[in-house]
């Protein structure tokens, strides 16, 4: 199974190699509502902030053009040319493009729905009317269950309602007009 790292370093090889073909440009386009936040090291998000800037200039981005923009931007991460030459020596086939852009994007939910659960947890502890640990082993659970899911779009969905529920659940709580565990999220 490929690592979250070298994953990034795929979609990011991709965008530097061929952004001339349709399934690429869609990826990136994917990618581009993401704002950089798929992206977990400092590493990752300048090339990404490189390869960005490469193409509002108008150009297409390849390793040369995507090195000297980390140049010009002098961004504190900024990757040495051979970690470049490794980004662009893990790209396939095309066809999986998009399944390693959904990938990265239900990592970045799964990381979004995570924080705000911690956040949850945390302000719902000062109440005594909800059971926050078993709110919390449920979650566990429901994380745990999603990563052995077969990744597609469709996924999103559901990432998507749990976080809609967890938003719910925190203004129910602070209008005071919410108890117990929300259904949907045990077994």
């Amino acid at each position: 199974m490929i690592a979250d790292v070298e994953l990034e370093q795929i979609v990011l090889g991709f965008f530097m190699v061929s952004l001339d073909s349709q399934e690429v440009k869609t990826a990136y386009d994917l990618v581009m509502e993401y704002e950089g936040k798929l992206f977990t090291t400092e590493t990752h998000l300048a090339v990404w902030s490189a390869i960005h800037a490469v193409k509002l200039d108008g150009a297409k981005p390849d390793m040369i053009l995507v090195k000297r923009k980390l140049q010009q931007l002098e961004l504190p991460q900024s990757p040495k040319p051979h970690e470049l030459i490794q980004f662009a020596s893990r790209v396939g086939s095309t066809q999986n493009l998009m399944k390693y852009v959904v990938k990265l994007i239900n990592l970045h939910e799964r990381r979004v729905i995570y924080d705000e659960a911690v956040a949850i947890a945390l302000k719902a502890k000062e109440s005594a009317d909800i059971d926050i640990d078993k709110g919390i082993e449920l979650f566990t659970q429901g994380l745990k269950k999603s990563t052995i899911q077969t990744i597609s779009i469709d996924k999103l969905s559901p990432m998507y309602r749990l976080r809609k529920t967890a938003e719910w659940v925190q203004e129910g709580k602070e209008k005071g007009g919410i108890t117990g565990v929300p259904t949907g999220l045990s077994e």
